[in-house]
């Protein structure tokens, strides 16, 4: 897979050991977003910046016990979690070692440092606190737009020793994908798109990255219309915003879209469904794929995350909409 060749490049481009780094034994040298530094071979005390990125690929890959504290969510009550892990692995702080220590640009440094990490794990994002973690702890920041989405994965393996976990489970997934391209042999003349409506906005994302769920069907091999394909082409970052008058531009065999469980004014397909509506009237009138139940809801979170168990998901909602039943083409 085209995916697979991107990881080994990005991935490569990423962990090259800075082998000059004379490490204490124990530890290793290590090549990363704020320069060179020596990290634990085998770290025993991790803190991790961002649940979704950081935190995720770590308990799947097994180091649960690990991890002291985590960046988290507030709810709409006020109650603290682990988005995604709550809900993908049912690991929250309530019932791990795993410690609140606060959100995005309010992480509570005294907190990390009571911790006494022995590593420290953000984003590209963090660099302008680099310096304050690494007076507590070896700090490596993984610059997650130089990387592909097997990519991130691959490089939380390889800053926690869990390489052997990452390849067994990239295996899995990629015989998963051999037999969906069995399955839909005809995939490239499906279409398909990935949207998000934002009334607020009085329009909608077209999305050229939205984790598992475009990674899934990109490396099955989906195709798109032309027009969705030259909207796509405009895209420097992850999506496109466009209004309203847009959403005929985007119909497809298949419509991907999302509610997210999470948030009360979204926690519902039809809730998105209204969104839909608000931003424009009529929608379903006239959008091929509304018309023929085509456009999908899914719920957010456990495909809006870096894990292959969240890869897994969108694959099997993918798979069931499409193979699982019959479906009308819309023609462009």
């Amino acid at each position: 897979m085209k995916t697979l060749y991107l990881t080994a490049i990005a991935t490569l481009a990423f962990s090259t050991q800075a082998l000059a780094l004379d490490c204490e034994t124990g530890q290793r040298p290590f090549t990363h977003a704020g320069g060179e530094i020596c990290i634990p071979a085998d770290p025993q005390r991790i803190v991790s910046l961002h649940d979704l990125s950081i935190t995720l690929p770590l308990v799947e890959l097994g180091k649960t016990d690990n991890i002291v504290g985590s960046h988290g969510r507030i709810s709409d009550s006020g109650t603290t979690f682990i988005r995604a892990v709550n809900s993908i692995f049912g690991v929250d702080y309530h019932n791990s070692g795993i410690e609140f220590i606060g959100v995005f640009n309010a992480i509570n440094m005294e907190k990390v440092a009571a911790l006494q990490p022995d590593l420290i794990i953000g984003r590209s994002n963090d660099l302008e606190v680099y310096a304050q973690f690494s007076t507590i702890a070896p700090t490596v920041l993984v610059d997650l737009n130089a990387l592909d989405y097997l990519g991130r994965i691959h490089a939380i393996a390889d800053i926690a020793g869990e390489i052997n976990q990452y390849n067994q489970r990239l295996a899995a997934y990629q015989a998963r994908i051999t037999e969906a391209q069995r399955l839909i042999p005809n995939a490239r003349e499906i279409t398909t798109a990935v949207v998000q409506p934002w009334a607020e906005d009085g329009g909608f994302d077209l999305y050229k990255n939205m984790y598992a769920l475009t990674e899934v069907i990109s490396d099955i091999g989906f195709g798109q219309t032309d027009a969705v394909a030259g909207h796509i082409g405009e895209i420097e970052g992850n999506q496109i915003s466009l209004s309203g008058e847009l959403l005929l531009d985007i119909d497809s065999d298949f419509i991907f879209t999302s509610f997210e469980v999470n948030w009360a004014d979204q926690n519902t397909p039809a809730k998105t469904a209204a969104e839909f509506e608000a931003v424009t009237p009529g929608f379903c009138d006239f959008l091929k794929a509304c018309q023929q139940n085509q456009i999908i809801y899914l719920p957010r979170t456990p495909f809006y995350s870096g894990s292959f168990s969240s890869l897994n998901f969108a694959l099997d909602q993918v798979l069931t909409h499409v193979i699982g039943r019959g479906f009308t083409p819309v023609a462009e």
